[in-house]
């Protein structure tokens, strides 16, 4: 609200606009009106200046007529033509300009009639009627004379008295003019001197306000610098916490990748048979790493997203893949509760997402349904169209959410208590994270709930043009997974029966477990803990396939992929990066074929490597008459790269190696037809056959003899009344990695 010295100082400055105003629309008719009387001066002017005109041509016309009349000099006669016209027009001249006045236009006529009377010369027409004029009489008309100078000198009368008023209006309209102009001056100088002091006045108590308020200006100042170094040390911390999160994502992934690893080789058995004890504490060690994995995962993703650091790669997809796999991920869970799990996805759907992220909220929004729904209970996924937007629903027939937790269930470590219902797994960021990553993505999310009536979470995301999937299915695929294929090997080169992985990484607990996988895949491997190695494995050992580690001691990862494929271009087989550092972009742009982020699972990590490099198959031929040995063998090597071969007689196992590519043996001793000691004399004679691992399953006991016989022939011996299965079953994987990777090692 304005003070009072500031509305004096707009009512005085708006009567100075106001004076202004009437000042120049004063001055303004005044100089109109100043303009008419100078005009009528100049025109009255103009009217007797034309009266002496026409007196001096009169006069002159006239002696020019006696003069001709006295001498007959044609000159003269010439001369008083043209004097004639000349007081024609002047007669025309003041006509016109006297027009508005009728009493001067009557003494005109009355002129023009004077003026014919007095023609000294008449209308002469040829040269017989000018002689003639010669002989008129040269006479003075008194009373035409005086006549004409009568007239003439109304006319001149008249205009000088209009001359003289017209004079005395103009003066008296330059005095009007300055009076008033002089008025509305001193009338200004007065308002700008009222305004000026009350805007003095104001000016002062202002800076009196000012010096008072001095002090509580630099407090405030102090305040306010205060305010921002602690800004930018809260913004500095922020970014320190961010980075330390980062980094101890990558530092806790290493170890935790080894122990997730491992952990599941032991519950697989890989390693040898465990307990029931044994297992159920393999079963927890495996728990707890895929729960702090979710926890680092989550607040890595947290952190980025802060940061503003979290890249999207949005492009067109159809969700119901994508739902699919949640849904097929999730079946474990809702069938351990009994839940009735339902997906529903309208056909002919794309939608504008990242296709990982979108994965990521489907599954904590069905993650956390499926966790605090009751045994028994029902949870529904929906996905449609509407307008130019997909939409999700996850829906539960869980406890429900109150209103209060609604207000803050998407901030971050926050959880409903009512909800919760006892359940205390959960770190309280997955709706927070799903919330953000939803709207980093155009869309919004939203929960609907009431207490015992379960909940329902929606969000959308923008639908996406069939044309723009198609362009970018065409120009998303790395052209490094067009070629993904193993190369070719050059003629002359040794071959090998299991391709070839190379696996680099400066972490040996890393290499071993990849490379434990690897093997008991069917694949051969070798091993480098650096990229000065990795490219000299490449050159020596040519792989047909290698996974890279970003964290090397020798430089970054990218760098020797760089170089590998500047030095390779086509012929570089597929590079897997397998690291806890996340940077899908740059490698793909620098031409990796995919990317696994540490820890990965063993099927994971397998599924990935078999898209671009298929396992070799190993073959174990079971040669036994026992129907419950050759059962029993079925089951032992039931792996997806094992195909097992099983013969009754010794003769029919000799037909199946010779026919069949096998790379090892498990050989009874006591059949018909053929024995085991028959069969391995018939198979060490074979040259293409002898190095073939045999290991020997009997209950027979043997002599002395037949034990050193079987000591130079076969691999090993085990006795049927022993515990021989898990001893045999280590023997022919210790073969078989033996068999596949012979000649190969780390560099």
């Amino acid at each position: 609200m304005p003070t009072r010295a500031e509305r004096n100082i707009r009512i005085g400055a708006a009567l100075a606009g106001v004076v202004i105003l009437a000042a120049a629309v004063i001055t303004e008719r005044s100089i109109a009106r100043l303009v008419n009387d100078v005009e009528w001066v100049q025109h009255t002017q103009q009217v007797i200046d034309g009266i002496d005109k026409l007196e001096g041509q009169t006069i002159r016309r006239e002696a020019a007529g006696r003069v001709y009349q006295i001498t007959g000099d044609p000159y003269f006669l010439e001369r008083y033509r043209r004097l004639a016209i000349d007081v024609h027009e002047s007669v025309e001249g003041l006509v016109k300009l006297t027009r508005d006045n009728a009493a001067q236009q009557q003494r005109l006529d009355q002129l023009q009639s004077l003026l014919d009377q007095r023609e000294v010369l008449p209308h002469l027409k040829g040269q017989a009627a000018v002689q003639e004029s010669r002989n008129l009489p040269v006479v003075q008309d008194a009373p035409l004379t005086a006549a004409f100078d009568a007239l003439t000198g109304q006319l001149r009368g008249e205009e000088e008295e209009l001359l003289s008023k017209r004079r005395t209006e103009e003066a008296a309209s330059i005095r009007l003019t300055y009076i008033v102009l002089g008025l509305l001056a001193v009338l200004l100088a007065a308002l700008l001197t009222a305004t000026y002091t009350v805007a003095w006045r104001a000016l002062v108590t202002r800076r009196h306000a000012l010096a008072r308020s001095g002090f509580l200006n630099l407090e405030l100042e102090r305040t306010n610098a205060t305010l921002e170094v602690k800004r930018a040390e809260a913004y500095h911390a922020n970014q320190l916490k961010s980075q330390f999160l980062a980094n101890m994502s990558h530092e806790l992934r290493t170890p935790l990748n080894a122990i997730s690893g491992f952990s599941e080789l032991m519950a697989e058995e890989l390693a040898g048979p465990l307990n029931e004890k044994q297992k159920r504490f393999v079963g927890h060690i495996r728990q707890a790493a895929k729960h702090l994995l979710q926890l680092i995962n989550d607040v890595l993703d947290l952190s980025k997203i802060e940061a503003g650091e979290l890249r999207l790669e949005v492009a067109p997809l159809d969700p119901a893949p994508v739902l699919g796999e949640v849904a097929s991920a999730m079946a474990a869970l809702a069938r351990e509760k009994a839940i009735e799990l339902r997906t529903e996805c309208e056909a002919d759907l794309l939608v504008r997402a990242d296709a990982r992220r979108l994965k990521q909220i489907l599954y904590n929004l069905l993650s956390n349904a499926l966790k605090f729904t009751p045994e028994s209970g029902r949870v529904d996924v929906k996905v449609w169209r509407n307008g130019d937007q997909i939409r999700f629903e996850v829906s539960d027939t869980g406890p429900g959410i109150s209103l209060d937790d609604q207000r803050i269930i998407f901030d971050e470590f926050r959880q409903a208590a009512a909800a919760a219902n006892g359940v205390k797994e959960g770190t309280g960021l997955g709706l927070a994270i799903s919330k953000r990553l939803v709207e980093r993505q155009g869309g919004q999310i939203e929960v609907e709930s009431n207490v015992g009536q379960g909940s329902l979470f929606r969000f959308w995301l923008p639908m996406a043009e069939a044309s723009a999937a198609s362009a970018t299915e065409d120009s998303a695929t790395p052209p490094a997974v067009l070629s993904a294929s193993a190369p070719s090997r050059a003629a002359g080169e040794e071959s090998r029966k299991a391709p070839l992985v190379l696996v680099v990484d400066n972490d040996a607990d890393a290499r071993e477990l990849i490379k434990s996988v690897l093997e008991g895949a069917g694949y051969a491997v070798a091993t480098s803990d650096s990229s000065a190695g990795a490219v000299q494995a490449m050159k020596a050992r040519k792989p047909d396939l290698i996974t890279l580690d970003l964290l090397m001691p020798d430089g970054h990862g990218f760098g020797t992929l760089y170089e590998l494929r500047s030095a390779y271009k086509e012929k570089l087989p597929p590079v897997i990066i397998v690291s806890v550092v996340e940077d899908r972009a740059t490698g793909f742009a620098l031409g990796a074929t995919d990317y696994l982020l540490k820890p990965v699972s063993r099927d994971e990590l397998l599924s990935t490597i078999g898209k671009y490099l298929p396992p070799a198959k190993a073959a174990v031929l079971v040669v036994d008459d026992d129907p419950a040995v050759l059962d029993m063998a079925r089951e032992v090597f039931a792996e997806p790269w094992v195909t097992v071969y099983l013969a009754a007689t010794g003769k029919q196992g000799l037909e199946v190696v010779t026919s069949q590519h096998i790379d090892a043996i498990v050989l009874d001793l006591i059949m018909p037809e053929m024995n085991g000691f028959e069969f391995l004399s018939a198979l060490r004679r074979n040259e293409s056959l002898r190095h073939i691992p045999v290991s020997v399953l009997t209950s027979r006991d043997l002599s002395k003899n037949e034990f050193q016989i079987l000591q130079n022939q076969a691999t090993k011996v085990f006795h049927k009344h022993e515990e021989w299965r898990p001893k045999l079953v280590a023997e022919i994987e210790r073969a078989l990695g033996r068999n596949i990777s012979e000649g190969i090692s780390a560099p």
